[in-house]
């Protein structure tokens, strides 16, 4: 009596265990390919990864419309496996706002020679600062990843007023200092200011300023108020210098600076550098080299530090 045949699994289900190794050797790659590279993967490896997934999903439906039955037991193992790739993509974004809580950087353990000022003056408040995502959200971005926002705070608020115009912003319009001695090798200053909650503004970074610092030691301070930089491509800064003034330009949803430093002078590419500043008060307790720290509580009110420049 002839024997009944057997189901077998699609040509196409065999792409799985491929897509599982692409997989490890991408997140093989983000803690050991150099820095650049790490970066490219860091972005495009998952996706990349997801859309080939869905690519043979959309192949597997096609191939089993034309071949019946349209589904059996084998072809639903092979669909809930390819689903596997893009739901833990979709979940690992909304979950961390990228592919990892924070981006594996190759200058982790990398202490800069220069000794940092805080660009600020005054007693200033750290919104976003430091090593882990608790306190601070900018370390999904791998040109981010020791990035700070900061701003004012004063009797609980960072405003006066209702707090509709920029004006009303304890840090608006306060002198940006540079934070070392370096040249200005990028100014850009051609933005408005944007609404107050307007988010999505580009540029991103708005009004903006980047400092040399040391050879691939760059200084991105950000979100500047417009007409306010003092300096052009190609100038010399000395620490403490004033190089514009706090705005609300870019994509920022109240006024405050942004800055961080990084290994290459394009923006938005490039991996974060540690960065600790020098000779300041955190408190009232003097801190002779730090990474101050941001953070809100459950009532999304600040409660990152306090820090202002020791004289």
């Amino acid at each position: 009596m002839p024997q009944p045949n057997k189901v077998k699994f699609d040509w196409w289900f065999y792409i799985i265990p491929v897509l599982f190794v692409l997989s490890a050797l991408f997140h093989y790659g983000l803690y050991n390919a150099p820095g650049i590279l790490r970066v490219v993967i860091y972005y495009l490896g998952p996706l990349l990864v997801s859309a080939l997934a869905i690519l043979f999903i959309f192949i597997g439906i096609i191939h089993a419309l034309v071949k019946r039955p349209f589904l059996n037991k084998k072809r639903l193992i092979s669909f809930g496996l390819l689903l596997l790739f893009p739901i833990s993509f979709v979940v690992l974004m909304n979950t961390n706002g990228n592919i990892m809580a924070a981006f594996p950087s190759t200058h982790a353990n990398y202490k800069s020679k220069v000794s940092y000022r805080l660009p600020l003056d005054g007693d200033i408040a750290v919104a976003w600062g430091g090593n882990s995502a608790d306190v601070n959200y900018h370390v999904i971005a791998p040109d981010q990843r020791w990035a700070y926002d900061l701003l004012v705070i004063k009797n609980g608020s960072t405003h006066t007023g209702s707090g509709k115009n920029v004006e009303d912003y304890y840090c608006y319009n306060l002198p940006v200092l540079s934070p070392a001695d370096g040249k200005v090798v990028a100014v850009y200053d051609k933005m408005q200011n944007v609404k107050i909650g307007e988010l999505g503004a580009e540029p991103a970074h708005g009004n903006h300023v980047i400092i040399e610092t040391a050879p691939k030691e760059y200084m991105i301070l950000c979100h500047m108020k417009p007409k306010s930089i003092l300096v052009k491509k190609g100038d010399v800064v000395a620490q403490g210098q004033e190089i514009g003034r706090v705005g609300n330009s870019g994509n920022t949803s109240e006024p405050h600076l942004h800055v961080h430093l990084q290994d290459s002078k394009q923006l938005s590419f490039g991996e974060g550098i540690p960065l600790y500043f020098s000779n300041y008060y955190k408190n009232n307790q003097y801190i002779e080299r730090g990474m101050p720290q941001g953070g809100v509580d459950r009532n999304n009110k600040l409660i990152g530090d306090v820090v202002r420049n020791a004289p």
